[in-house]
């Protein structure tokens, strides 16, 4: 695909890709093109500064101990919005 795109430019991120594999462990740069891919950034800047901080992006999820449930949210919204919160009844 490189190849295919960016002709003989190609060679100078190919050259850096193997410099990338002679610092850092293959999974680790496999994991960081991963991320570039789904992205959108196929650069190879992008990839080099993934694997220069250290950390690569943790996955959303839909829970987190710290935080409620999505309905208790809603919940909330609802009774304010519907005046219920500051009902004396």
């Amino acid at each position: 695909m490189l190849v295919h795109e960016n002709g003989a430019l190609a060679a100078r991120s190919l050259y850096g890709m193997f410099d990338l594999l002679k610092k850092y462990d293959v999974s680790e740069v496999e994991h960081a093109c991963d991320i570039a891919v789904r992205v959108g950034a196929l650069r190879l800047r992008f990839v080099r500064r993934i694997l220069q901080c250290g950390k690569t992006p943790q996955p959303l999820t839909n829970t987190h101990p710290l935080i409620e449930e999505i309905a208790t949210y809603r919940s909330h919204f609802t009774r304010v919005t519907q005046g219920d919160l500051f009902d004396a009844t």
